[in-house]
């Protein structure tokens, strides 16, 4: 097939044209200013069965910015921080009460969520990247893996597993990412 010049230009045009108009994924981003009515007129009933659970006198509080989306948070009454995962960022971030300040807690996270805490007020986190473990962070702050190994008693989903039957006993199968935590005896 031969190419003509008007062909070359055509596309060449195209190329730039795409390229021109494209606009690269960002975090959502909206101008937010705070509101002292009261309801909150941001706040948006989309199923009439919640507005129960609506409280008139409360109002939105814009803590952060920068993050695609956030979830999985944790609070720290002891400290007066809350810790959130910035899946898309790879990194968990820290909400201080005390001075108001959001600041990078871990990063990398290995794409942490399911953030939690145990009666140690210790950090125990889903990861889900390559490494797909549940790991504890130590007051030191070292992480510590926690393995789950035959006869641990588990917490898991409740549409977590296989069940099967062998010899008139029952098994529940689960696979090692459905394990959310192992309790300590």
């Amino acid at each position: 097939m031969k190419t003509s010049r008007r062909k070359l230009l055509e596309g060449t045009a195209a190329a730039l044209a795409t390229t021109a108009l494209s606009k690269p994924t960002l975090a959502q981003a909206f101008s937010f200013t705070s509101n002292q009515r009261y309801p909150d007129p941001a706040i948006e009933i989309l199923d009439p069965s919640f507005a129960k659970y609506r409280l008139y006198s409360s109002t939105l509080e814009q803590l952060a910015t920068g993050m695609r989306w956030a979830e999985g948070p944790v609070y720290f009454p002891e400290e007066r921080y809350v810790l959130v995962s910035d899946i898309p960022n790879n990194r968990i971030m820290k909400y201080s009460e005390k001075d108001g300040s959001f600041t990078v807690f871990r990063s990398p996270s290995n794409y942490a969520n399911g953030n939690t805490r145990d009666r140690q007020a210790r950090l125990v986190t889903c990861e889900h990247s390559v490494t797909r473990r549940i790991t504890r962070t130590e007051k030191d702050g070292k992480i510590t893996p926690l393995d789950v190994k035959a006869g641990d008693t588990i917490l898991f989903g409740k549409y977590a597993g296989q069940e099967i039957k062998i010899d008139g006993s029952e098994y529940l199968i689960v696979r090692e990412e459905e394990v959310l935590g192992v309790i300590e005896k």
